[in-house]
């Protein structure tokens, strides 16, 4: 009984002890921070602050109708369909002229354009693959198997060539492969991965200093295969 008593006392004295020295280490790190933040944490948020000074105030599709509206806003960067099925309703005839405007504006405004793809057409459309008729929201979804990859490669790299802002309609400094394909194009990871390949050396192609985007993509981690097949279309895009 008595040795129980004084393993009890022990037990007692030691957690008094821990949660003093607990009770003064708390006190140290809310009254001296500056002691304990560290370099590495103090690096990193002057990186932080240093990117916030570089990044952009953007906005998603309203250069033709509001571009004063935007630029007055402090509007930095618009992003904007480039709408294959329109610009290029018939393999090889074109009419730029809705994009030249978009660019046009947001250029006289000094607003950065970033383009990205969407609607795919018809005549280059792989109809044999099921997926080509397949519709959502009753409309054929946006990108599908093309019946020649010289067809999306030609029309990539014609778009980067003649925003590159030396061909006198001005200037696109961004080119997104696609968007959200899981959703607007049910692709999978497998499917997608040969847009990216292709898509990227033609625009490169086209204009070299231009930067090449992923499609943005939701719930990455679930796209049909998981963490692993979204790591590979970041690495293929190197």
């Amino acid at each position: 009984m008595v040795k129980r008593k004084i393993r009890e006392l022990a037990v007692t004295k030691r957690f008094s002890k821990a949660f003093f020295i607990f009770i003064i280490i708390s006190i140290f790190f809310i009254f001296t921070p500056h002691l304990y933040i560290g370099a590495g944490f103090t690096s990193n948020l002057l990186l932080a602050q240093e990117r916030y000074k570089n990044s952009h105030f953007g906005i998603q599709g309203a250069i033709v109708n509001f571009p004063d509206e935007m630029k007055e806003a402090g509007i930095e960067i618009t992003r904007e369909w480039i709408v294959w099925s329109k610009i290029e309703p018939e393999d090889d005839v074109y009419d730029w002229t809705e994009m030249d405007k978009k660019v046009r504006q947001a250029n006289d405004a000094g607003i950065e354009v970033l383009g990205y793809f969407i609607d795919m057409p018809i005549w280059a459309r792989n109809m044999e693959n099921p997926k080509c008729n397949r519709t959502l929201k009753n409309k054929p979804i946006d990108a599908c198997e093309p019946k020649d990859w010289n067809d999306f490669k030609e029309f990539a790299k014609n778009v980067a060539e003649r925003y590159d802002g030396k061909h006198g309609y001005g200037k696109m400094k961004y080119i997104e492969i696609f968007n959200e394909v899981q959703g607007f194009s049910e692709m999978n990871a497998r499917e997608y991965e040969p847009w990216l390949i292709n898509g990227y050396q033609a625009i490169k192609q086209g204009n070299p200093d231009v930067q090449v985007l992923l499609g943005a993509v939701h719930a990455p981690l679930d796209f049909n295969g998981g963490k692993a097949k979204v790591q590979k279309i970041l690495l293929t895009q190197c």
